[in-house]
């Protein structure tokens, strides 16, 4: 009687747990319908806002909608409930993506609005009710500043511009997050967030166009660049400007093979530059288009400005003054050149430099580069206090406590260095290196590398590094990150040819040392009264010097200079990875062949079995000597500062060695444990096959114990 109860209760439980999956289906399939026609809808809307002309996107289509749909829903009509949740939550996700599409459509919408209001505002001149925009004038530098209302006008609207992309940026960023999930299952609707993305670049670049035009006819009306030969000139200007007719050339006087482009010869009515103060009206123009262009850049690279903020503060909680360009020089290399400086106002300067300055000119002679860094260090030192009064407009921006655009002036000055190099100099002294003898090319290029330092150094000031790195002429990491030796560092042909022709210089000056057989004499004894020791050839005791473990020949002290010489050259280059190539691609050579010069002489007096001969003791002592100072200097520079990147980097990677290690070594313990039940025997016990998994754990741990001091 009570089996037939039991197999009666059983079947209703069946018959409810298939009555309540059913249910759960039916509800998943409901849900999963209502967000596919919410996503469907979304696609639409979404697909109208971003289409300005009122065309449709070709995901709003029946077909874009149906691969929308397919990807979303790929279960729709299948009876498992894992594989409907897992739809549902990717349709879930979807339509929060979508929302997130829609929001940031809208604010492309109305940043597209505020740019259409931003190209309609002109800059109106003085007395002028009705002038055409700034852009649009045929001679700006002969137009007259703009009034007080109109510059007031035009700046509310580029703000209210940049603040419809702000809000744009942060919108992208906001659908990024949501679309992440969906990513790879639905990229189908990717189509809607590119078709967006592309639309607010657009009005971006719109946005930098324009006010980086305005800027620059601002300036050439300001009388800016002012030219490369220095007024008045000096006693050296021949030689940092070349020959007079080349000085001419740079300053306009004679353009008739002043480069390409009208950027390196002054307008007929250009004056001379005498400063941006002279004309008030003209220097708050300046101010009100360096604000707004300060406050566009900000809106573009959010990132980069509050990685700025966060290091100014560091530097404030640490006793600095942040309101020094020089209390954290790290800040300077976390933020791009401020477009007023990179975009505007170094260029037509960079132009010039290129003209005057291409190997073809007399002022380009590749055996001078120091005319080119000279001129670039006296623009600089010329023009920083002119630049200064513009400091004004990055306060208007929010950037005065942060940006100093004296700085940012001398660091974009240093760009154009770089590009100078990169596009004309480099590429003529790799032509010289390939065609002719490597001897007078490989000077060419270590003179331009030493020129290169010594711009560095002097250029410091101007960045703002403070007075102590001046004083010790080590110039911090950040500074040299971007120094003008990233124009060979980067490339690694120039990097290889560079690396060449010092090898090939210092090996030959280390090979004349070392023919030379007065090098290797040892050194007459620093007291007279010093005797060698006992059963030691007459000629050891008149010569007793070489056995002063510091008194070492000539040859051992030349090598040491030669790799210290190496060792500072290599702390001004850019980074860890430039001074380690430097320095394993000629010092190891160079200790190369002084231990093969100096295993040669011992080898050789062993194999004559007269070490202590009157013959050879000297000059075995004198490499002892030689060996054991070489040694001793070269552990100093190894611990010394100079090499400090290169201890970090070690640290750094054999930390990252150690973490990865213990990883591997995590997984690899999980994967044995994983493995167990298969190593168990198909007959035996239970306790027989966890012995047999406690044996191979124990087996994988002494294989790691015994590996590890490997």
């Amino acid at each position: 009687q009570q089996e037939p109860q039991q197999q009666q209760q059983q079947q209703e439980l069946q018959a409810n747990a298939v009555a309540q999956q059913q249910e759960v289906l039916s509800a998943l399939k409901l849900q999963q319908t209502q967000y596919r026609d919410y996503i469907v809808s979304s696609i639409r809307i979404t697909a109208g806002i971003d289409a300005p002309d009122g065309s449709s996107s070709s995901i709003a289509t029946a077909e874009g909608l149906a691969q929308v749909h397919a990807q979303l829903a790929p279960y729709a009509h299948a009876s498992d409930i894992p594989r409907l949740v897992e739809s549902v939550y990717l349709a879930a996700s979807a339509k929060t993506y979508l929302a997130a599409l829609k929001a940031w459509a809208e604010a492309v919408r109305e940043l597209e609005r505020r740019c259409r209001d931003f190209e309609s505002c002109g800059l109106n001149s003085q007395g002028s009710e009705a002038a055409p925009a700034l852009t649009s004038i045929p001679t700006p530098s002969l137009s007259s500043p703009p009034s007080p209302a109109s510059l007031e006008a035009y700046s509310q609207a580029a703000f209210q511009a940049i603040e419809g992309l702000g809000a744009s940026v942060y919108a992208a960023s906001v659908a990024d997050y949501y679309g992440t999930p969906v990513a790879q299952a639905a990229p189908t609707l990717h189509a809607v967030a590119a078709a967006i993305r592309g639309r607010m670049q657009e009005s971006r670049h719109a946005l930098y166009t324009r006010l980086v035009e305005d800027l620059a006819h601002a300036l050439e009306a300001a009388s800016w660049p002012p030219p490369l030969a220095p007024t008045p000139r000096s006693p050296d200007s021949a030689g940092m400007a070349g020959d007079a007719d080349a000085e001419r050339r740079a300053s306009g006087e004679a353009a008739s093979t002043a480069g390409p482009g009208d950027a390196s010869r002054p307008l007929k009515h250009h004056r001379e530059f005498t400063g941006f103060s002279s004309d008030p009206a003209r220097l708050a123009q300046l101010h009100a288009l360096i604000a707004c262009l300060g406050g566009l850049q900000q809106a573009v690279q959010p990132e980069e400005f509050q990685r700025l903020q966060s290091i100014l503060q560091q530097a404030n909680a640490s006793g600095l003054d942040s309101a020094s360009p020089g209390a954290a020089p790290q800040a300077l290399e976390e933020v791009p050149v401020l477009w007023a400086a990179s975009a505007a106002l170094v260029p037509p300067l960079q132009a010039r430099l290129q003209a005057h300055f291409a190997p073809s000119t007399a002022a380009g002679r590749l055996d001078r580069p120091e005319w080119l860094f000279q001129t670039v260090l006296r623009l600089v030192q010329e023009h920083v206090g002119h630049v200064a009064s513009l400091q004004p407009g990055l306060e208007s921006a929010g950037l005065g406590g942060r940006c100093h655009m004296a700085v940012e002036y001398a660091r974009a000055m240093r760009d154009a260095t770089k590009a100078v190099l990169r596009t004309a100099r480099l590429p003529a002294l790799q032509e010289i290196w390939e065609q002719e003898e490597e001897g007078v090319a490989g000077e060419l290029w270590r003179q331009q590398v030493r020129e290169a330092i010594e711009f560095e150094t002097k250029l410091a000031p101007f960045l703002g590094a403070p007075q102590s790195v001046l004083a010790s002429r080590a110039l911090p990491d950040p500074l040299l990150a971007a120094s003008v030796l990233r124009a060979i560092t980067d490339d690694p042909e120039y990097m290889a040819v560079w690396i060449a022709a010092e090898r090939q210089a210092e090996l030959a000056r280390l090979q004349e040392v070392m023919d030379d057989p007065k090098a290797w004499m040892p050194p007459p004894p620093e007291d007279e009264d010093q005797r060698a020791g006992p059963g030691l050839p007459p000629a050891a005791h008149s010569q007793g010097g070489w056995q002063q473990e510091f008194n070492p020949p000539r040859v051992a002290e030349a090598l040491v200079d030669i790799v210290s010489a190496l060792v500072d050259i290599s702390r001004s280059t850019p980074n860890a990875e430039a001074q380690k190539a430097l320095l394993d691609g000629v010092g190891g050579p160079l200790l190369e062949a002084m231990m093969e010069r100096l295993n040669g002489i011992l080898e050789q007096a062993a194999s004559s079995n007269s070490i202590l001969s009157e013959a050879w003791a000297s000059r075995v002592g004198a490499c002892v000597a030689a060996a054991r100072y070489l040694h001793h200097m070269l552990s100093e520079m190894l611990e010394g500062p100079a090499l400090s990147r290169l201890h970090a980097a070690a640290a750094a990677a054999k930390a990252a060695g150690t973490d990865s290690e213990a990883q591997l070594g995590m997984e690899q313990q999980q994967q044995q444990q994983l493995q167990q039940p298969e190593q168990q025997p198909e007959q035996g016990s239970a306790t027989q096959g966890a012995d047999v998994g406690g044996a191979g754990a124990g087996l994988g741990m002494e294989q790691q114990q015994q590996q590890q001091p490997e």
